[in-house]
């Protein structure tokens, strides 16, 4: 027997919908979504206009499943009904596997017929960079043949979505790269930031681009470890290390390191009052050493407890200079780069 529903016309079912699918009802109604599950006709034309009529928002961390490879949780049978969009994910090196299957992602959504009116997608800093160190790496900076610059640019090319704006956080475009996507795609593409609680139109480009430093999170680590890069694409390596000291990429020998060592005390005036003293010769100096040394009371073993609640607290203290958004690979990074910075 056919559903009386599909009787009426489709502009009084719309109305239908849109009352119960309405943010603010003047009657609430209890389990809405109670619709799609009277029939399998139902279901299609009622989830077309529920998806079509709402904001939908993603973040491209969200694992996959069987049901859902492109939008997750969102199962693929619905992302072709989709109208506004908004995705956040974070940037990274072009050969990171996570970022090249990000890319793959987005690209997908081309081959479903999908017909959107704007995805507004929110790029931040890159997984696994300590923000005190992503000024000075490119892993943050996307290019013109970086995976997902590429897939925003097919999303475009084949009307998947008929406008895309961009949101940079802790990430940049390389130089040039926001003018050539301008001057391909005009006024379909806008970067885009936030004021208040507002998305606004950047008026410049320069804020959200930057030079190139030619290092990537790999370069640093390499110096101390070939176990690093776990994230990469074996077949797609970054670029080599450029040959620049450490120094160099840290941007410490012109700026910074003249200043650090200026205010650290090396106690140069113990050093100029021991200048003054008569040298000792070695019998004297040993006999020195020993009158001055009491091995019970300087020289008192520390046990594992103490040696270990030493250790945690300099961690604490480490991770509380670091401040909130300190973690692990930040910790370890600096504990690794210590004797450099010295």
């Amino acid at each position: 027997m056919a559903n009386p529903f599909f009787q009426l016309s489709p502009e009084l079912r719309n109305m239908v919908y849109d009352n119960l699918f309405a943010k603010e009802e003047a009657t609430p109604v209890d389990n809405k979504l109670a619709i799609f599950m009277i029939s399998h006709n139902l279901h299609l034309e009622a989830s077309t206009y529920f998806y079509a009529r709402h904001h939908r928002a993603f973040d491209m961390r969200t694992v996959v499943n069987t049901s859902a490879t492109m939008l997750p949780p969102m199962a693929d049978a619905y992302v072709r009904f989709l109208k506004h969009v908004d995705i956040s994910m974070p940037a990274g090196c072009a050969s990171s596997l996570s970022v090249q299957q990000t890319a793959r992602r987005l690209t997908a959504l081309t081959a479903i017929n999908a017909n959107l009116e704007m995805i507004t997608f929110h790029i931040g800093r890159a997984d696994g960079i300590p923000t005190i160190m992503n000024n000075r790496l490119n892993d943050s900076v996307l290019d013109m043949s970086h995976p997902l610059v590429e897939a925003l640019r097919q999303i475009l090319n084949t009307g998947t979505s008929k406008k895309i704006r961009i949101r940079l956080s802790e990430a940049w475009l390389a130089k040039g790269v926001g003018a050539e996507l301008r001057s391909a795609f005009g006024a379909r593409i806008e970067f885009v930031e936030i004021i208040g609680d507002k998305l606004k139109p950047v008026v410049g480009l320069s804020q959200l681009e930057r030079q190139s430093k030619g290092f990537f999170m790999s370069s640093p680590l390499k110096l101390f470890s070939d176990d690093v890069g776990s994230d990469i694409d074996p077949s797609n390596p970054s670029p080599p290390d450029s040959g620049v000291s450490l120094l160099s990429f840290l941007s410490l020998e012109s700026d910074v390191l003249p200043t650090l060592l200026n205010d650290m005390d090396f106690g140069t005036d113990d050093i100029d009052d021991a200048d003054d003293e008569p040298a000792l010769d070695d019998s004297e100096e040993s006999l020195s050493d020993l009158e001055d040394m009491d091995l019970d009371e300087e020289l008192e073993p520390i046990n594992e407890a103490e040696a270990a609640q030493i250790t945690t607290n300099f961690m604490e203290m480490e991770t509380e200079m670091l401040g909130a958004e300190a973690n692990a690979s930040s910790v370890r990074i600096l504990t690794i780069m210590a004797p450099d910075y010295l």
